[in-house]
């Protein structure tokens, strides 16, 4: 490995961890797990699933309106 690999950060984002459930939920559907698999890989995106709903950033309000709220 080189050094400019080796420095480069590791980070995951909120669309990663999205896209890991969207593939337990294909590889699932396309039969590619074992029932005896099911209970644990369920649990795993059941967590991711939390995970990505916790850390939604809120929808951000208009300006505009929350003038008009703090006038009325």
């Amino acid at each position: 490995m080189t050094d400019e690999v080796q420095n480069e950060e590791v980070g995951l984002s909120l669309q990663d961890i999205a896209a890991c459930a969207q593939i337990i939920d294909l590889a699932t559907q396309r039969g590619a797990i074992r029932g005896e698999e099911l209970t644990v890989v369920g649990g795993v995106r059941d967590k991711l699933v939390r995970f990505i709903n916790a850390n939604k950033p809120e929808p951000e309000e208009p300006e505009a309106d929350a003038e008009e709220t703090a006038t009325e």
